[in-house]
């Protein structure tokens, strides 16, 4: 899955290089995550924007208002975890946990102390999602309640973050 400034997400084959499928969008991509059973892609656009697409017929299943740069989903396909940036919602960075099934948004986090969040990524396990931002953070959360489990300040901005294999 590959997201793009020509307003399009791509699903490739790696193997020859051709394009299977095409989700075109409204803005400039963020990011975006494929879920583990290969049915949907979830992206994000600068505008705003939490995309939900069926990956067999490229149809658009849900599109809110919400994350504009990373976007992660849950080993168990059940959530949908975007952050959002640029002053969207406030000057904070917000971390948003979105039902991945109804498309309902179930926890908004205003938890980055600047203005931007940037990327997002789920343990292996499903119950937390580490974010980084504009506040030179690497912040944990609980998925469930949307809870603070830990805080890594660093000397810079941050634009990726990841689990171990084991959650650690």
């Amino acid at each position: 899955l590959t997201c793009s400034y020509d307003k399009t997400a791509r699903i490739w084959d790696a193997g020859t290089g051709v394009v299977l499928k095409r989700f075109q969008h409204d803005d400039i991509l963020g990011q975006g995550a494929a879920f583990l059973d290969g049915t949907r892609v979830a992206t994000t656009t600068h505008n705003g924007k939490v995309w939900l697409w069926d990956v067999e017929s490229a149809a658009l299943l849900f599109c809110r208002e919400g994350g504009s740069w990373g976007v992660a989903v849950t080993p168990d396909g059940q959530r949908v975890i975007a952050t959002v940036g640029d002053g969207a919602l406030s000057n904070r960075g917000h971390v948003q946990i979105w039902d991945a099934q109804s498309g309902e948004l179930l926890i908004d986090i205003p938890g980055h102390d600047a203005e931007s969040a940037y990327y997002a990524m789920s343990s292996p396990d499903g119950k937390y999602v580490v974010t980084t931002g504009e506040d030179c953070a690497t912040r944990v959360w609980s998925i469930e309640d949307g809870s603070a489990v830990a805080c890594m300040q660093r000397d810079g901005v941050g634009w990726a973050c990841c689990f171990s294999p084991d959650g650690r």
